[in-house]
């Protein structure tokens, strides 16, 4: 199983500078949402930078092909098997369509005033844990000329047979310049860092890896990883996108049927979004939760939403939809306005024709009080009822055995008035 985590623990460096030589500084430690996009380019003609001061390393005309990453950076609690790491604080998730690579890997971190630490990894779906001493990716600061040195004892774990591997680590920052990618994009004051790892099995196997990784201020990811075999490029990528992205929303729409609000939403970037939180009001000013639904994850991909409000208010109705993050932030939708035509009162009488006794079926579209008067063709009040009815279908019944035979009506009075007639025999 080939693993390319290399460039995904040294995605998380940032740099800010001093004077005009980068430097590595806990300041710049990862942010939660940070979302970074890598293309993977084609190795024809490609040459490993040169280390160096003041360096110019041009890889403007870089020919992509059509493997991608997207990387994640998330809160702790968004990374599945959270349990197998106490005291980790942050996690990466990266996901690749390079078919040589794993397809989604979590990488769970902790982060201190001094170093940017890795605790392990988890491979969703494999069955397959790592889990190492807590290990240092680099220490900060760290600057041209510097160099780090660590070793751990990988344990992992796959189909429940456990093994491990020494890994050793020798990072040394070798030059400072400028990088020239795709796009004409060019930034400057640019740290080039040369990382060789050696990997050594219980049984003695020895494999060694060498990445060249760049990095500037005002990101919290590389900007460009290069894998080296035998002198070689053997595997590169590159940024293409970075930013911090907030939840989007793509789009929110509702319609009025039968008494009821349909509200469909449509949102992407969910990137530690807790939960929705549906808001009713009557005057577009002041609203009124009416239910709580989980978002669906950390999903970068555009997903769904339905809701149906089973009791709107007749008229006029604002909708909106509050998301909340893990960590409490707050973002809101846009307003609608959905109007319901539906009658806040409506009567049925049955049967038309009675001896002892009469039902009416009422319905009201909210809470509200309702007086119900039987009066005769004489105009005479001859049965009041007044009562508190909640929103829905109500059935009452009328005992008519004392009532004189002839035409009577029922009027009903609420937030709006509503009419009926029956014949006594």
């Amino acid at each position: 199983m080939k693993i390319f985590i290399l460039l995904l623990l040294t995605t998380s460096l940032t740099i800010t500078s001093m004077y005009a030589q980068p430097i590595i500084t806990a300041a710049d430690i990862p942010r939660e949402k940070d979302v970074f996009n890598y293309n993977y380019s084609k190795l024809a003609g490609v040459v490993a930078g040169n280390p160096g001061i003041n360096q110019t390393w041009d890889y403007s005309t870089l020919v992509d092909t059509t493997f991608v990453d997207i990387d994640s950076s998330l809160n702790i609690s968004s990374g599945p098997n959270a349990s197998l790491f106490p005291g980790t604080n942050f996690v990466l998730h990266s996901i690749s369509t390079n078919p040589g690579l794993v397809a989604s890997l979590y990488s769970y971190q902790i982060k201190t005033a001094s170093t940017y630490k890795t605790a392990g990894w988890v491979i969703p779906g494999a069955n397959v844990f790592f889990r190492t001493p807590l290990t240092a990716i680099v220490p900060y600061p760290f600057t041209y000329g510097n160099t780090y040195t660590d070793s751990s004892i990988v344990v992992y774990q796959y189909n429940g047979v456990t093994d491990s591997i020494t890994w050793i680590d020798y990072i040394s920052a070798v030059g400072y310049g400028t990088l020239k990618l795709p796009g004409s994009r060019i930034y400057n004051n640019v740290l080039q860092l040369r990382r060789e790892t050696t990997q050594r099995s219980r049984f003695g196997t020895t494999s060694k890896k060498i990445n060249i990784i760049y990095f500037t201020p005002g990101t919290s990811g590389s900007l460009m990883s290069m894998e080296i075999t035998s002198g070689s490029p053997a595997l590169l990528r590159y940024v293409t996108t970075y930013s911090s992205l907030p939840l989007q929303w793509l789009d929110f729409t509702g319609t009025i049927s039968n008494n009821q609000g349909h509200l469909v939403w449509k949102t992407a970037n969910e990137v530690n979004t807790k939960y929705f939180m549906i808001e009713r009001s009557m005057d577009g000013s002041h609203f009124t939760e009416l239910k709580q639904l989980p978002a669906q994850g950390n999903q970068l991909s555009e997903k769904l939403y339905e809701y149906t409000d089973n009791k709107p208010e007749n008229g006029r109705n604002y909708y909106r939809i509050k998301s909340i993050d893990v960590d409490g932030k707050l973002a809101y939708s846009k307003t609608i306005l959905l109007i319901n035509n539906q009658k806040s009162l409506e009567l049925k009488v049955y049967p038309s024709i009675v001896q002892d006794q009469m039902n009416l079926q009422l319905y009201v579209s909210s809470m509200q009080k309702v007086e119900i008067k039987v009066i005769n063709a004489e105009g005479k009040v001859v049965f009041t009822k007044i009562g508190q009815y909640a929103h829905g279908n109500s059935t009452i019944l009328i005992n008519t055995s004392s009532l004189q035979p002839g035409a009577y009506r029922v009027v009903c009075n609420g937030k709006s008035n509503v009419n009926g007639v029956f014949l006594k025999q």
